[in-house]
């Protein structure tokens, strides 16, 4: 048996044209339970696929670090390659001059680094010095009046 809309009865009455529309009989209150219950899964699935889709990494993160990573590579490769020249044999007699020579430089800046040390630490100290100085007779005016 199929069952008619009251748009559909009026329609038919009216004269306008027909609607065939067809219902199933097992609508009511036990219809609409279905309903919702096929719709919360609906639903479940989708914020499952939703959680899915929030958790993979993004297309653009995965295409940004390929490009990084083949950029690098490719710049270790040229730099390595690029660096070919011939190294340069040496006689022992210029080797040990050349030994000799480092040395005289590496003590010479060592001694201008300490010297440069020495005069800052002067120079911070005696503002150390100056600053407890005044901070001194400031909090001492607190307390004692002139």
């Amino acid at each position: 048996m199929v069952r008619k809309t009251i748009v559909e009865a009026t329609s038919q009455i009216i004269g306008q044209k027909e609607i065939n529309l067809t219902l199933p009989d097992d609508r009511g209150p036990l219809d609409l339970t279905r309903r919702i219950d096929e719709l919360e899964a609906e639903v479940s699935a989708l914020k499952k696929k939703q959680e899915e889709l929030d958790n993979r990494p993004s297309k653009w993160y995965n295409n940004t670090m390929k490009h990084i990573i083949i950029a690098f590579l490719v710049l270790c490769f040229t730099t390595s390659v690029g660096n070919t020249n011939e190294t340069k044999t040496y006689t022992p007699k210029e080797t040990l001059e050349a030994f000799s020579k480092v040395p005289g430089k590496i003590a010479n800046h060592i001694s201008n680094e300490k010297q440069e040390i020495i005069d800052y630490q002067k120079k911070s100290w005696a503002d150390a010095k100056e600053q407890t100085a005044k901070n001194f007779a400031k909090i001492k005016s607190w307390f004692v009046k002139n």
